[in-house]
């Protein structure tokens, strides 16, 4: 194809004098190129973006153009010339209507320009065709975006989860082969239906009501109960993300789902056998757990009440009063105050310690990861406070009872806060690995260090290593932390930390049942998250209370 400078005349050829300069006025403007060819494939005119993108050079120079040096296209993908027989104008002179986008244009600085072509036929009175309009764009961003696109969803085929994507008519437009595994639907029956007919979805909560907070928090997630291609019902871990247009509309969302039903029933189990063994040994369970009631209603009544009697009146007085009397006078009913705050404090700790014995409450499959999120969370503050700078590994899931399991997590994290030498910021680390039969969760800070002499002594109830001055406390936090473990049969210890400052908080907890569930960093890591948080997680470690 040759662009001609002036490009030969002939009756019936062009517009009317008055009307084409201002049309080309019109085409130079545009941000699309335009070639217009006569019959026999002779050039007629070129815009301004067309020149630049056809010619080999970018900006060609009047030589260039006097010269008509010609455009190198190739098939898309290859070295191989674009065939002639398939060129746009050449088909649109056979009086077809062209639309293509296989042909790149390859330039001597070896810069590769794809192109997507739309042309067309222009018949004169007599039906003959008097000129070619031909319009072509350069699409290299577009098939960036698709290489990109491309390459996620390669990723996502690799998942071992069931991904796939609806629009806002819950109407599946992606469908991964971890869905066709684990659903049994095959990619082409999934796609165009509507996902919670084709599953027959039960959920937790009104479907309506699931997707209101989805369009509101852009997440949702729970168990939710699905029926695969050859009527299996099967339980998933269900986790929902937002898809949001650039124009912030909800364009449709994203659902990756992990079959837990047998991890489910392992959980049952377990909850089965463990029942059956606390049922042989209820006798003298049963005279511990009277006792323990006893001890409750006393520490709850017969000491609270009391309790509140004095310290109800002292802070009266404190508030009254304080400035009134001498300054000997105001430290003594300081004292009273703090004393009966400290009194409060241990009698509460005492109730946790004489519930921590019962076996009450429901075990259950524990993701670990969404227990220390919560428990850092409710700690922001002391975290603010101090600067810390914590990371939590990847934790597993276990059979346990999530209330007092969060306790041990509470009590070692706020402990790592709280015993850090003067002017030293907190660093943790919160980590778990498989060891045998056994969990092995470990929290390591940089704090004050326990010598080996005390390592048993701190998980003894009101066992202090330190002054009230220095660190306040109860002393029974790690006794809590003692009995909630082994009543789950495990173990607790302490160690020097591995860069020997600071301590090694460990606890094992037997696996009972290889369950195992996906965490939300596994699934970032797959797909864009709404949810990826540019914040680094924040934990901390226990020391001696």
């Amino acid at each position: 194809m040759i662009f001609e400078s002036e490009p030969e005349t002939a009756p019936g050829e062009r517009a009317a004098p008055d009307i084409e300069p201002r049309m080309f006025q019109f085409l130079d403007a545009m941000p699309v190129g335009v070639f217009i060819g006569l019959p026999g494939g002779r050039p007629y005119y070129a815009n301004a973006e067309g020149m630049q993108l056809l010619l080999q050079d970018v900006n060609p120079s009047p030589e260039v153009l006097e010269q008509a040096k010609a455009y190198r296209a190739c098939l898309a993908g290859t070295d191989d010339p674009y065939p002639v027989e398939r060129e746009p104008m050449a088909r649109a002179l056979a009086g077809e209507t062209v639309h293509c986008d296989d042909m790149e244009i390859h330039r001597s600085d070896g810069t590769v320009v794809p192109l997507e072509f739309w042309a067309t036929p222009v018949f004169g009175p007599a039906g003959s065709i008097d000129q070619v309009i031909v319009a072509y764009v350069d699409i290299s961003e577009r098939r960036e975006a698709e290489n990109a696109n491309a390459s996620q969803a390669a990723l996502l085929e690799l998942a071992h989860d069931a991904i796939f994507v609806r629009n806002n008519a819950s109407r599946i437009t992606y469908w991964n082969s971890g869905a066709e595994r684990t659903y049994g639907f095959p990619r082409g029956e999934a796609l165009g239906k509507v996902s919670y007919e084709l599953l027959h979805t039960e959920f937790p909560e009104p479907r309506e009501d699931i997707e209101a907070k989805v369009a509101r928090d852009g997440q949702w997630e729970g168990e939710i109960v699905h029926t695969r291609s050859d009527g299996q019902v099967i339980v998933v871990a269900s986790r929902w993300a937002a898809h949001w247009g650039n124009d912030g509309r909800l364009l449709g969302v994203m659902e990756v789902n992990r079959d837990v039903t047998v991890p489910r029933q392992r959980a049952e189990a377990e909850l089965l056998r463990r029942a059956s063994a606390l049922e042989r040994a209820k006798l003298p369970l049963g005279r511990s757990n009277e006792e323990l009631e006893q001890f409750a209603y006393v520490a709850s009544h017969d000491l609270s009440e009391p309790l509140r009697a004095i310290s109800g009146p002292i802070s009266l007085l404190a508030r009254r009063y304080r400035g009134e009397l001498d300054a000997e006078a105001d430290q003594f009913i300081e004292f009273a105050v703090d004393g009966c705050r400290r009194m409060q404090a241990i009698i509460d700790d005492l109730l946790a310690l004489s519930r921590a014995g019962r076996v009450d409450g429901e075990l259950q499959a524990v993701d670990c990861n969404v227990l220390v999120k919560g428990v850092v969370a409710g700690l922001g503050a002391r975290i603010a406070e101090t600067g810390a700078i914590v990371r939590v590994d990847p934790l597993p899931t276990v059979v346990s009872q999530p209330t007092q399991l969060g306790q041990v997590f509470q009590n070692l994290i706020s402990n790592a806060l709280k015993f850090i030498p003067p002017g030293v910021v907190p660093e943790v680390v919160v980590s778990a690995e498989r060891i045998g039969d056994e969990w092995d969760f470990s929290v390591v800070d940089n704090g004050i260090g326990i010598e080996p002499r005390h390592r048993e002594r701190i998980f003894g109830m009101f066992k202090r290593l330190h002054s009230r001055t220095e660190f306040e406390g109860s002393g029974i936090g790690l006794a809590l932390c003692k009995r909630i473990v082994e009543r789950e049969g495990g173990r607790i210890g302490v160690d020097t930390a591995p860069s020997g400052q600071g301590s090694c908080f460990w606890f094992a907890l037997p696996i009972a049942t290889p369950v195992a569930a996906p965490t939300a960093s596994t699934i970032a890591s797959t797909v864009a998250a709404p949810t990826a948080s540019p914040i680094a997680s924040l934990i901390a470690a226990g020391e001696a209370s």
